[in-house]
């Protein structure tokens, strides 16, 4: 982390500019659909701005806002990747019922109206998503289960877009071959 000595000119600006990062803030909890982790989302839009003021040349065309923003989403991207070594996997989540049962989300995609056939389909096509490696599980569960984007699924998981599209392929291609081709 860096230290910066501002200057009254800073200040003002940051002041004038902080709603920027509030709403920058608000916009990634939205996405990442979790407000639980606001606070932090703030601190890090904050620091962003922050270095931005400080490093942000005047000379060049760009506003301070574009470059505010893009300093703001590198902070919270470092952030992310700094927390994603301590979550837990998508796949070992498991919630409680009314009765007291405990179930994991993988058992939970079945649809009321569905045939006996098709979820028994499901649970096979699940024994085999479960012979997947678990970076590439979580990806495939979150994007054909979970309905989240790619672009969301790459927030989270803290890697590029293009490099969750190539992971889904990849993983598409290899449940193909253990379905198909392994006993």
């Amino acid at each position: 982390m860096n230290a910066y000595i501002l200057n009254q000119k800073e200040k003002e600006t940051i002041e004038q500019n902080i709603k920027l990062a509030y709403w920058k803030a608000h916009k990634w909890a939205k996405v990442l659909q979790n407000h639980a982790i606001l606070d932090e989302l703030i601190s890090c839009c904050e620091m962003g701005l922050i270095s931005a003021v400080h490093t942000c040349d005047y000379s060049r065309s760009n506003k301070l806002a574009t470059y505010a923003n893009v300093c703001m989403d590198n902070q919270v991207k470092m952030y992310l990747r700094g927390s994603t070594s301590k979550a837990i996997p998508f796949s070992s989540l498991t919630y409680m019922d009314n009765d007291g049962s405990e179930y994991s989300e993988i058992e939970n995609i079945a649809d009321p109206n569905e045939s006996p056939d098709d979820i028994v389909e499901k649970q096979e096509l699940l024994r085999q998503l479960e012979r997947l490696p678990n970076k590439e599980f979580d990806i495939i569960f979150m994007y054909y289960y979970g309905g989240f984007t790619e672009y969301e699924i790459a927030i989270i998981m803290a890697y590029s877009q293009s490099y969750v599209s190539r992971l889904i392929k990849k993983s598409l291609k290899r449940l193909h071959d253990i379905i198909f081709y392994s006993s």
